[in-house]
């Protein structure tokens, strides 16, 4: 998935997001300090800057060129973004950690995907090093359903109005998630700009994860709620797993 325009606006859609708390909870999941970390979908460097801040070095991956580059302008110490397909990459290197946050692995929605994401991960990671990333939980998907929703978000300069609805495919186990997005500029009424975007998103279950695990050579470590450390319930949308390469 690449956001594209959508990047121009990430930053303010998102400001709300508690980078900070989830950067720090994936941290003490690793479990060693100063790890050279490895990021699937790193987006515009939010998490990043806070695992800078925690003494790591990070390597962003994301698909997007516009979303590479707004996070490299950032010049977050000890932090690299670069492009590459998620599925398939190769960079001569190993690190003690690979994460993938805010939902990025549910962006693969065919088995093969996420396999060929796993098997990538598991070359680029020293012996014993893990691979934590959090998903859509299908169990809570279906039990609390999609809702339309209308937000509002602005600064100085902009006004950005963002519609979303959900059309759910239970034949694919996949929402496919419509945005309408309206900017408006507040310093000229007659400079707006609409953005309409799509973006098919897959949710898994406990043991589908584990069967992926399992055919990519990992172990299962752990399942939990980012924000909690709880365990995975039916108001647990989204959730984590620590996955250990064996």
């Amino acid at each position: 998935m690449q956001f594209n325009l959508y990047s121009q606006y990430y930053d303010l859609i998102y400001n709300s997001k508690d980078y900070s708390s989830e950067a720090k909870n994936v941290f003490d999941k690793i479990g060693k300090p100063s790890p050279k970390l490895l990021e699937l979908g790193s987006g515009s460097g939010g998490h990043a800057a806070v695992f800078s801040e925690l003494g790591c070095s990070i390597t962003g991956l994301d698909l997007s060129v516009s979303m590479v580059a707004l996070a490299n302008e950032k010049k977050i110490p000890n932090f690299i973004a670069q492009q590459a397909n998620i599925e398939h990459f190769e960079l001569n290197d190993l690190y003690d950690a690979t994460i993938s946050m805010f939902h990025v692995i549910s962006y693969l929605t065919e088995n093969e995907s996420v396999l060929n994401c796993l098997k990538s991960v598991y070359r680029h990671l020293k012996p014993g090093g893990v691979f934590i990333f959090d998903f859509w939980f299908a169990p809570a998907v279906y039990y609390l359903g999609f809702e339309h929703r209308i937000k509002t978000f602005e600064n100085n300069q902009i006004k950005v109005t963002r519609e979303s609805s959900t059309i759910l495919d239970i034949n694919k186990n996949v929402g496919n998630v419509s945005f309408d997005i309206l900017v408006e500029s507040k310093e000229d009424q007659n400079h707006t700009q609409r953005i309409v975007e799509q973006h098919t998103m897959r949710f898994f279950s406990i043991p589908e994860i584990q069967n992926f695990a399992a055919q990519t050579g990992f172990e299962v470590v752990e399942f939990f709620d980012l924000h909690s450390s709880a365990q995975p319930s039916l108001k647990t949308w989204a959730i984590t797993v620590k996955l250990l390469k064996i």
